[in-house]
């Protein structure tokens, strides 16, 4: 089978979404109108009574039918196993997925805690720093105004200058730490919600894929039913066909080769519906989601 689409694109109503591989039922039909033209070949043949090199041909294409039967028998034991393979691996995927993306989760979660742990403390220092910038201002203030009335030295105004260039200091230092921190904080959330983001896209692939593959093994196996009741039915015929060629040829042969003929064209007629309904189609506009 071939999946045409993938997890997000858009599809209109029509569009196949997976095409199931006809080449059974191809031949399958290429086998019913070669039963069909045998068919009408014995029919002709009942009415002019059969020779014996007719005999042998049948002989030959009931020995065919039989190889073909078996063959079928075995299509279908296969598609039952690999039924079992490939859900069993696209299983084992999609829960390998789902542990990964729950891991990344944690450690995004976690991430973005010690993240935010980091803004905080360098939020706290910068509100330290601002807090001690505006008491060193203040009594700067305050020993000017003392100085100017002369109740304070030209020392002390020194001192509370020097102590308020160094709480600036601190502040500036403070507040490029603090937007040092949440450049950085951004710059991490950014590349941890990225990592979430890729586990998750792999989480989907893998649910689609598993889907993929238990629609697309329920095809297989419906399609070797299909071609095991072929076979069967052709088989059926053919022996049909050449124990008739060795009875001697009645009114009552003529019709069964006539209906013969008919199951044919039917047989025929049902592998063509199988074909035109070997791909699932969108019932929809949409998005593809999964």
């Amino acid at each position: 089978q071939e999946v045409k689409v993938k997890t997000g694109d858009r599809v209109k109503a029509g569009d196949p979404l997976v095409i199931q591989d006809t080449s059974v039922l191809d031949a399958q039909a290429a086998q019913a109108r070669a039963s069909i033209a045998a068919a009408s070949a014995l029919l002709a043949k009942t009415r002019n009574h059969l020779r014996p090199t007719d005999i042998t041909v049948l002989e030959r294409g009931l020995d065919n039918a039989r190889v073909a039967l078996a063959t079928a028998q075995r299509n279908l034991q296969d598609a039952y196993r690999s039924r079992d393979t490939d859900r069993q691996s696209a299983e084992i995927s999609l829960r390998n997925a789902e542990t990964a993306y729950q891991n990344a989760l944690n450690t995004y979660n976690a991430s973005v805690s010690a993240i935010d742990q980091g803004t905080v403390t360098a939020q706290m220092t910068l509100n330290n720093a601002t807090s001690a910038l505006n008491n060193a201002q203040n009594y700067y203030n305050q020993v000017l105004n003392r100085y100017n009335t002369g109740q304070a030295t030209t020392t002390e105004l020194q001192q509370a200058g020097l102590a308020l260039s160094t709480a600036n200091s601190a502040y500036l230092a403070a507040r490029a730490a603090y937007d040092a921190a949440i450049g950085q904080a951004n710059l991490q959330k950014t590349t941890a919600a990225g990592s979430l983001s890729a586990a998750n896209s792999q989480l989907q692939s893998a649910r689609a894929n598993y889907d993929a593959a238990t629609n697309g093994s329920d095809l297989k196996i419906n399609s070797a039913q299909n071609a095991l009741s072929a076979a069967q039915a052709t088989y059926n015929l053919a022996e049909a066909q050449y124990q008739q060629s060795l009875a001697p040829a009645l009114g009552a042969d003529i019709s069964a080769s006539s209906a013969q003929v008919a199951a044919a064209a039917a047989s025929l007629k049902i592998v063509q519906a199988q074909i035109a309904k070997a791909s699932i189609k969108a019932p929809v506009d949409g998005i593809v989601t999964a």
